[in-house]
């Protein structure tokens, strides 16, 4: 993706508070119960801190938890990219 363009949708997301109300994601959580999830959440993100993908875990058992040690936020890093790319093969 063009780096402008992705700045730019970037920007728009953030700017709209990531179209979620506080605390929306973790009161609805039970509308995703049917939905097969793997969140992948870099050990040391300090953008989405592993913390509130455990709370998010708590609410959604039957989803799969996976922290990419090493890592931070970005999906480019190593561990991330493993671990993403190890998510998107179970759902083939």
């Amino acid at each position: 993706m063009n780096p402008y363009a992705f700045a730019r949708l970037e920007n728009y997301y953030m700017a709209n508070s990531c179209f979620l109300e506080e605390g929306q994601l973790l009161r609805n959580a039970s509308r995703l119960k049917e939905i097969p999830i793997t969140m992948v959440n870099g050990r040391y993100d300090v953008i989405c801190p592993p913390v509130n993908a455990f709370r998010l875990k708590q609410k959604l058992p039957h989803a799969k938890l996976v922290l990419a040690e090493g890592a931070g936020h970005w999906m480019g890093e190593k561990p991330v990219e493993r671990e993403l790319l190890k998510a998107v093969r179970e759902f083939e």
